[in-house]
């Protein structure tokens, strides 16, 4: 089998699920990009979410003062990634209306259509490589973007999940371990430092 390497395709894709957890876009980019022993560094980010994912992402990740995103890329010298507004693809309803959540069979069974539409279309761009985390959103849309990815991924693909450490793991307030380090304040009132967190990238692999 030849090893082929997603540093040798111009186009580097980051596509994730997310839900209403918008920390595990940059603990998967911090993996990825810093941790790594072979790094994949994206040259562009696409999320696939809900109306209300959309909005967090926004506010908490791209907010061109306080954005964790730009913290995240500034602190560690991540440059080059594309993420405009447009990469923010919200799943909609049969009638065009954006999804707030995921909660019927319709819903699911437009989650899995959006999804297959972008892995299929990213997939088919043979100057891509493409690296899918399953790590946010409901369930069944990180089966469905596995799903996809078995059925379009090539050699050059991946497909992970990201683990994170308690309390790190479900604390509002840590979105990637900062280079300075600070003190935050989990939900039972005891205080933490960030130093303490470990990130844990979980590679799944996939029938291509």
């Amino acid at each position: 089998m030849v090893k082929v390497s997603p540093a040798d395709f111009p186009r580097r894709i980051l596509l994730a699920v997310t839900g209403l957890t918008p920390q595990v876009l940059t603990e998967t980019l911090y993996a990825l990009a810093v941790q790594a022993e072979n790094k994949f560094l994206p040259t562009e980010i696409h999320v696939i979410t809900t109306c209300e994912g959309a909005d967090r992402i926004r506010l908490s990740l791209l907010d061109p003062s306080l954005g964790e995103l730009h913290a995240l890329c500034s602190q560690y010298g991540i440059g080059g990634i594309a993420f405009p507004l447009e990469n923010i693809h919200v799943i909609e309803d049969t009638s065009g209306n954006p999804l707030i959540d995921i909660r019927t069979p319709a819903d699911n069974l437009r989650a899995a259509d959006y999804i297959v539409h972008y892995v299929r279309n990213f997939c088919g761009d043979e100057s891509s490589a493409l690296h899918v985390s399953i790590a946010g959103g409901r369930k069944s849309m990180g089966f469905f973007a596995g799903y996809a990815l078995s059925l379009f991924g090539r050699m050059q693909d991946s497909l992970s999940h990201i683990l994170v450490n308690d309390p790190f793991e479900s604390l509002p307030e840590f979105f990637f371990p900062p280079v300075q380090g600070k003190v935050l304040h989990a939900r039972n009132g005891r205080s933490v430092h960030t130093s303490d967190a470990r990130i844990m990238l979980a590679d799944i692999p996939f029938v291509r």
